[in-house]
């Protein structure tokens, strides 16, 4: 299933460049029981980091997420299966500022994804991209 693994990653993020719909892509590509690790300010340890249940969750977080940028487009730099449903993804995400050309980019950054019965059932997020490798025994300190 490895390969089907790393075809459904590459999925979830085309069409979610594609369409934009956060409620699409849930009911498509997300387990009912999704726990999705969003650890965007200050690393996975930290008080700001947090853990978003089920779908709706999800959704509800990144609607909110999305709010001041006209589009969000990410780019996956590559796709490493780990064997057993894991898979990590490592990525880049670009943010236009609503009514305006400017785009930022904050740090390329991993997300460690469990996938389960062709679902996407657990991320990690991994704001620093070498913390991730590390965790996955890629890349040592």
């Amino acid at each position: 299933m490895s390969d089907e693994d790393v075809d459904l990653v590459r999925a979830w993020v085309a069409d979610w460049n594609e369409h934009q719909d956060l409620d699409a892509s849930a009911e498509k590509y997300y387990a009912d029981e999704i726990e999705f690790e969003v650890a965007f300010q200050g690393g996975r340890d930290l008080a700001d980091a947090t853990v978003l249940r089920g779908r709706q969750e999800v959704r509800d977080y990144f609607t909110d997420f999305r709010k001041p940028f006209g589009t969000v487009r990410y780019e996956l730099d590559d796709v490493i299966d780990l064997g057993g449903g894991d898979v990590l993804a490592l990525l880049r995400v670009f943010l236009q500022i609503a009514g305006s050309d400017a785009e930022v980019s904050p740090p390329p950054f991993a997300y460690l994804l469990a996938i389960r019965g062709r679902r996407i059932a657990r991320v990690q997020d991994f704001p620093d991209r070498d913390e991730g490798l590390r965790h996955v025994g890629l890349a040592s300190d």
